[in-house]
């Protein structure tokens, strides 16, 4: 995992109430602390720490209060909560990033390495596997292979078209269907993904354990043996006076409350 940290120039799609000067500022001073506690992580750890929860509380501000949309913002303040050991934090921004950096390197080296630190390990479904396996492409494949094979494709399959247009062939053809097949399913993929990346249903329980329940109070029985820990990435189906009932990957549905859980989208 790449935990060195990554300068970028912030730039916002609005500065919300916060003026460009101290956005520019809290980026800076972020940046500054940040190294400053990697500088003495080995001999302070206790310091150190202190020095990243300052540099997230920063990060944290300029997203909040600066109403910054920004892939490398979300990515420095997923390392530095890393870094704390709030892996619930860590993976939630990675997620975040992946939103506004789709297949960047960097991100899904660091949320695949987060990913396994997690305590919860889920067995999904048969009809999941199966799946997976028969759309390969979609589930294997990174977003910007599949957009730049899409491109690829598309532009053959016009090539193709245009071919058989000169030579007052019909406009079908074995070549044009082949390609017009592989771009349905690449281009369907790809809208899958945004479709999916656009809603607000997907999120990361951000507590280090929660008791799942059966019901929307501590009242009711647990659903699972074990608790569930931070870093386990669910859907959200429903919210309900302080508690958020999820699904999780093995397709198990309970409630939880609703502090324990936050959404990938920011809406």
């Amino acid at each position: 995992m790449r935990l060195l940290f990554v300068g970028i120039v912030c730039v916002a799609q609005s500065f919300g109430a916060l003026p460009q000067e101290q956005v520019q500022d809290l980026f800076t001073d972020a940046n500054d602390v940040f190294r400053q506690a990697g500088e003495i992580r080995e001999r302070d750890a206790a310091a150190a720490f202190n020095l990243y929860q300052s540099a997230a509380l920063r990060y944290e501000r300029l997203i909040q209060d600066g109403e910054i949309r920004n892939g490398r913002l979300h990515y420095n303040l997923a390392n530095t909560y890393f870094r704390m050991g709030d892996l619930g934090r860590a993976v939630l921004h990675y997620r975040r990033a992946e939103l506004y950096l789709p297949g960047d390197p960097d991100v899904v080296q660091s949320l695949r390495y987060a990913r396994s630190r997690r305590l919860d390990g889920f067995e999904r479904s048969t009809g999941t596997r199966v799946l997976q396996i028969l759309a390969f492409w979609h589930y294997d494949v990174s977003s910007r292979t599949r957009m730049i094979l899409f491109a690829i494709v598309w532009a053959l399959l016009w090539a193709a078209l245009i071919r058989r247009r000169l030579a007052s062939k019909p406009w079908l053809g074995p070549e044009v269907s082949a390609f017009g097949v592989v771009s349905l399913l690449l281009g369907g993929s790809l809208v899958a993904q945004a479709i999916q990346e656009c809603g607000d249903a997907s999120g990361v329980i951000v507590a280090s354990q929660t008791i799942a329940r059966r019901g929307d109070g501590s009242g009711y029985e647990e659903a699972f043996t074990d608790p569930l820990h931070a870093g386990a990435e669910v859907e959200v189906l429903a919210e309900r006076q302080g508690w958020t009932q999820i699904s999780l990957p093995d397709a198990r549905t309970a409630w939880i409350p609703a502090a324990d859980v936050e959404r990938i989208s920011q809406k």
